[in-house]
This record gives C-alpha cells, structure tokens and sequence, in this order.
C-alpha cells in the first residue's frame, strides 16, 4: 500500500467513529502521531516499525516489523498481580477499555465467547480497565455475566505507555511478546478475520 506510514498517522488522528476518548481526555500528542509501533518499542535498539492497514483484515493494522509490546504488569479485580511477560509462548490479546465506553461493551460478549476457548487455543485474553475500581468493574462483568479477566489501570499509566489514546483499543501479542496486530474502534472477535489472524500467528 503506498504511503503506508503517513496512512497509518491518519489512522491514529482521526479516531473511528466506533471509539470513544478516554476520561481523561487523552488527546493526540505529537509523541501519539509516530508510528504507534515506533512509540511502544522507543526504548528497544529494534529498527522503526511500520503498521500498515491490512487489506485482509477490515479492522486491524499489522506491524510489518512486530515491535516489542511494553511492561504490562497490573492487578486484576481480586488483587492479583498479572504480567505479561509470563504468557511469553502465547498469544495475548490485551483490550484496553471502560464501562462508559458503548463501543467496548458492544464488542465484551464475542471477546467473552473468544475467551472460552482460549485454553484449547494457546491463547491468552486480558482486558485492561481504564480509570474505574475493581467494585464497579466487578458488578458490571456480573451483570454482563462475562468471565474475563479485569486489570485495573486506575491512573491510566499503561494505557499511556501503550500509546492508548480512545476505547476501546486491542493489541494483539505474539508468542514472541511482540505486538503484531492492533485495533482502535470496535472489534467482532467472533469474525473470520480474527481467526484467520490467530491461526497465522500460531503458523509463526
């Protein structure tokens, strides 16, 4: 696709309409208009990496370098502490979002319905809650009746350090604990494309 990395800048600039802002009101920084797989592997000697819009896939960009995910260690709704980096062999899919946010809710039940056949799958689903405590996170995954694990980023630090700026965004990790593919807006996890994208990972 020509122009790959000035199309992709466009991406970050003009959020979908499917996306929400984050509470905080997190707007595009002039760090947020690099190449987002530029941001999250900054502090690697890694060349620049370059995400492209994937004409395979409706929704997500591909990493045509993957680039090197960053630290993700935060406390689930029940004080346990969840690190990314010991799901390292494993595909992680790490959704960023909020209660708040109706796109996000919209896309939980088919990543709810993903995660039920994670394990037969070597595949790892984290959420990643932004700015709300583990009681109001809890009673709406009761409600909803999903069994999704909930980590708390209650002061927006890795969802910044992830380059997140609107909900719901997706990020989906290698084996390799190189992010490969993302997503900003809402996600059908239940679509042909998201399979096709975990079997092609599982193919390495």
């Amino acid at each position: 696709m020509q122009n790959s990395k000035s199309a992709f800048l466009v991406f970050l600039a003009s959020f979908s309409l499917a996306s929400c802002f984050t509470e905080t009101n997190v707007k595009p920084s002039s760090n947020i208009f690099t190449p987002l797989a530029t941001l999250v592997n900054q502090e690697t000697t890694e060349p620049d990496t370059i995400a492209i819009e994937d004409t395979a896939y409706e929704d997500w960009d591909k990493f045509v370098i993957p680039s090197s995910a960053p630290v993700l260690k935060l406390s689930d709704t029940s004080g346990k502490e969840v690190d990314l980096a010991n799901f390292k062999g494993k595909t992680v899919i790490i959704n960023f979002w909020a209660t708040w946010c109706p796109p996000c809710v919209a896309e939980l039940p088919s990543l709810n319905q993903l995660n039920k056949s994670a394990q037969n799958d070597n595949l790892v689903v984290l959420t990643v809650n932004v700015q709300q405590d583990a009681e109001e996170v809890l009673k709406f995954m009761q409600k909803e009746r999903l069994q999704l694990s909930a980590l708390q980023d209650l002061e927006s630090r890795a969802s910044k350090n992830w380059g997140v700026s609107a909900l719901p965004t997706t990020f989906i990790v290698g084996s390799d604990q190189k992010i490969h593919y993302v997503s900003e807006g809402q996600v059908n996890f239940d679509s042909s494309e998201m399979r096709q994208i975990l079997d092609d990972l599982k193919k390495g």
